[in-house]
This record gives C-alpha cells, sequence and structure tokens, in this order.
C-alpha cells in the first residue's frame, strides 16, 4: 500500500504541523527540565500524529514504548505493561518513550480507574509519555489533561496533501492533471491518510490521472461544502470557474440561489454590480418555477448557469477581502413559520412516502411547502389532509 511505501522516513518529510513537530521535538529533547511531564497531542485522524512520534523517537534514538487504550485500558494492566517495560533499561537505545494511543477511548464504562492510573505513571516514570487523542471533551480525561502540556495538530491544508500526492505520482510515474489532485487532497478534508488511499485507489495500474476521470468513477461525488462555493461564485470572474463550482454542490440549488441573493449586497459593493446579479437571479428564479409549475426539467441547466456564472460576471472587478456568509433570511422564516426542530423528522417521515422518497430527500421540499402554505393556503389545506399533518 503506498500509505506505507511512500511514509515519510525522517521528521523533515512530514506533511504539515510543522510547529507542533518542532514543540515535540524541543520538548522530548528538554524533557528531563520540563514542567509538565507528559504531554498530549491532540488532532484529528490522519495528520501523522503517530508517525511524527515515531520519527521523533528514531531521530533521538529512543525505544518506544507502545501501547493503546483500546487494547489497554484497566488499572492492573496498565500497571503491568508500564510497571515492567518502565523499569528496565534500554540495552539498544539511548532512552525510552512511552507513547499511549488513543487515550479518547478511556471515556468508557470499563476504564476501570485507567485514567488514575496513567497519572500515576506520568508522576513516576523517568522517561517522557507521550498521549495522543482526537477528543479530550470527556469528562474522565480532565486528571490528564492537568498533568501533561497539550500540543494541537491541525488538518493538514489542501495544498500540502496535494503536493504530497504530486510526489508520489511523480515517483510512479503517473502523469495528472492539477485539478484531480486538489480534488482529492480537498476531498480528504485534512487528512492525508485518506487523500493517499484514494490516490491509490484511482490511479494505481494507470499511467494518467486527470479531473474528467476522476469525475466519471464518482469519487466521493466531489461534492464543495457550500461556503466555498459562494466564495468561488463571488470572487472569481472566470465563467468557467463559476459552473464548475456549482455543479459539485450537495445543495439544492432553491436553497443555494437564497443563500446567493443574502449575501450579493454584502460582497458587491458596487450597485450595479448588484443589480445585475440580482437580475441573473431573477432569471434563474424564473426557470426554476416553470420547472416547478411546468416540469420541464431540461431548464435546470440554465437555472444553475444563471445561478453561478451569472452571478459571477456580474460584476465587473474582484472585490478583495474574506466574507463571512449570512444564512438566508427567506429559509430562517419559512424554517420558523412551518417546522420546529422536533417535528422535522416526523414531518419528512410522513411525507417520504406521498413524494416517493426517502425521509432525507423529502426535507428537501420543505422550502417549497413553506411557500404553498404562505401563498396557496386551499392547497396547503389539501396537503396537510391528505399527509395527516
Amino acid at each position: 500500500m503506498w500509505i506505507y511505501e511512500y511514509a515519510p522516513k525522517k521528521v523533515d518529510e512530514l506533511s504539515g504541523n510543522t510547529k507542533a513537530i518542532e514543540d515535540i521535538l524541543l520538548w522530548v529533547k528538554n524533557y528531563k527540565t520540563q514542567p509538565k511531564k507528559a504531554i498530549i497531542v491532540l488532532g484529528p485522524p490522519g495528520t501523522a500524529k503517530t508517525t511524527a512520534i515515531e520519527l521523533i523517537a528514531k531521530e533521538l534514538d529512543l525505544n518506544i514504548v507502545y501501547s493503546s487504550a483500546a487494547d489497554t485500558r484497566t488499572q492492573k494492566a496498565l500497571s503491568e505493561t508500564f510497571g515492567t517495560s518502565l523499569a528496565q533499561q534500554s540495552l539498544f537505545y539511548k532512552g525510552k518513550l512511552v507513547l499511549f494511543d488513543e487515550i479518547d477511548a478511556l471515556s468508557g464504562r470499563n476504564d476501570r480507574g485507567a485514567a488514575g492510573e496513567i497519572v500515576k505513571i506520568i508522576k513516576a516514570s523517568k522517561h517522557p509519555i507521550i498521549l495522543l487523542a482526537n477528543d479530550l471533551s470527556a469528562k474522565k480525561l480532565a486528571p490528564l489533561k492537568k498533568e501533561s502540556k497539550i500540543i494541537k495538530f491541525s488538518k493538514i491544508p489542501t495544498p500540502v496533501i496535494a503536493l504530497a500526492l504530486s510526489k508520489i505520482l511523480n515517483a510512479e510515474k503517473i502523469s495528472y492533471d492539477e485539478r484531480a489532485l486538489s480534488a482529492i487532497a480537498r476531498q480528504a478534508d485534512g487528512d492525508i491518510r485518506a487523500a493517499i488511499n484514494d490516490l491509490e485507489i484511482l490511479s494505481r495500474g494507470e499511467k494518467e490521472l486527470t479531473y474528467e476521470s476522476i469525475k466519471k468513477s464518482g469519487y466521493r461525488d466531489l461534492k464543495k461544502p457550500l461556503n466555498e462555493i459562494l466564495t468561488i461564485i463571488f470572487k472569481t470572474q472566470s465563467a468557467k470557474n463559476a459552473k464548475e463550482a456549482i455543479d459539485l454542490a450537495n445543495e439544492p440549488l432553491d436553497n443555494i440561489i437564497e443563500w446567493i441573493r443574502e449575501n450579493i449586497p454584502r460582497e458587491y459593493k458596487n450597485a450595479e454590480d448588484r443589480a445585475k446579479a440580482y437580475n441573473m437571479l431573477s432569471r434563474a428564479n424564473i426557470f426554476l418555477g416553470r420547472i416547478h409549475t411546468r416540469q420541464y426539467w431540461r431548464y435546470l441547466v440554465y437555472a444553475y448557469a444563471l445561478a453561478s456564472l451569472g452571478v459571477a460576471t456580474a460584476k465587473k472587478e474582484k472585490y478583495p477581502g474574506i466574507s463571512t456568509y449570512h444564512y438566508p433570511t427567506k429559509i430562517s422564516l419559512l424554517g420558523a413559520s412551518m417546522f420546529s426542530r422536533a417535528k422535522k423528522d416526523a414531518l419528512a417521515k410522513k411525507l417520504s412516502p406521498h413524494l416517493h422518497c426517502s425521509k432525507k430527500d423529502a426535507i428537501k421540499y420543505f422550502n417549497l411547502l413553506g411557500l404553498i402554505e404562505q401563498n396557496q393556503p386551499a392547497a396547503w389545506a389539501g396537503i396537510c389532509e391528505k399527509v395527516d399533518i
């Protein structure tokens, strides 16, 4: 597997979290003078926490005493495992480093004093102790947090992951499209391990990796988060970029239009630009209306184009700065007038047989039903009677 074949061999080959890795290395080197006798490395999966510790131990010629909370979770097991190993000197290394993985697993009912036992080990140990965790919210981990210095790992940035993927493909002599690597890196959401595994699945045995080929494969649907789609539409003047962004949306077009409508005045400072953008959205809504009333689904492509590239090219110039996008007022009002959160699932469950779709898909019709409730009371009354709501 590429995840092992192309694993970094030295600390300086690791991707991302450079400052955190430097802090760990410095702490281990100066362990005897540190006020805290353990560190907790906190971060999401796939950010190379374990690999970083292993490479640091290798660089400092330390023997790793490894244990996992998933396997060793009782007070007795911890005492037996660490009591013996930490009392012995290493024959072939300069010293030892204790690596305790998955300490968040100690929050279960069966840990039987494990957190307290680890605190005792920390206080008595003559060797550096490193604890790994994805989450520290459990109350049972409070004693460990008190005794440890916390160093945080962040999700690895998309460009950093893409660069690592390019090195693998170069080594495999596979040509590639930059957009394909960016898509794989983006979908991994900061998890470099997942990105490398996906890359291997998509490209092993191939001579070329293109964006079109991974789109055809249906790779994780290649969906973009809504805020990224809005950023592209509002910031780009490229019709192609705007169209590609909205094509990868994971939201109904009705919702995307409301988000764009709400945020146009916050993005476009020029009145003429705002007017042109709203005109494009108005045309998109006309096509959506014909789709809903006459079932002319072939118009959907025009609605998508007007809402994306139409709005993107309505501005004369790019507006700088980073924006925080506001939740659409219209969606909020419709949601508040029709549904409470407690009734949302129950309503979707009742609607789904009548709409011939799943409960999840039935939720997508809530906005439309809200419009019917407001504008066609008689039709809404008929729907309520038929669906029994």
